[in-house]
């Protein structure tokens, strides 16, 4: 059976998944540094699928690196074990990725402000 164009977009699309996800990973990865002991507190809910109960919405706690394994882990509420950045689907990964932005453009204000407060 020949490749016709539905499967050249299929690959197509794919590709580009692959890449997407992993330039969010780089992302993740790059501003986790700017935070203490690579750990964020991450207020959101995400979509998450539970191999037990299938597809549930999650309201996560931290966000963070594990250093001996270089692993990102994800600690949610009703969830016994932390999740991995690799379960997360792409709109959960959008979520976490927009938080993580959020937060760290708030703490460059403050101490932007709090930095210039002092200097009078």
């Amino acid at each position: 059976m020949e490749k016709d164009k539905f499967d050249n977009k299929m690959v197509e699309i794919e590709s580009k998944s692959f890449e997407i996800s992993m330039l969010m990973s780089g992302f993740v990865f790059e501003i986790l540094e700017n935070f203490e002991d690579l750990k964020s507190e991450l207020y959101c809910e995400l979509p998450y699928y539970d191999p037990a109960s299938g597809y549930k919405t999650v309201m996560t706690e931290f966000i963070y690196l594990e250093a001996d394994t270089g692993v990102l882990l994800i600690t949610a509420q009703d969830v016994k074990t932390p999740v991995m950045w690799d379960e997360l689907n792409i709109a959960a990964k959008e979520i976490v990725i927009a938080e993580l932005h959020h937060k760290y453009k708030a703490l460059k204000l403050y101490n932007n402000l709090t930095t210039k407060e002092e200097m009078h």
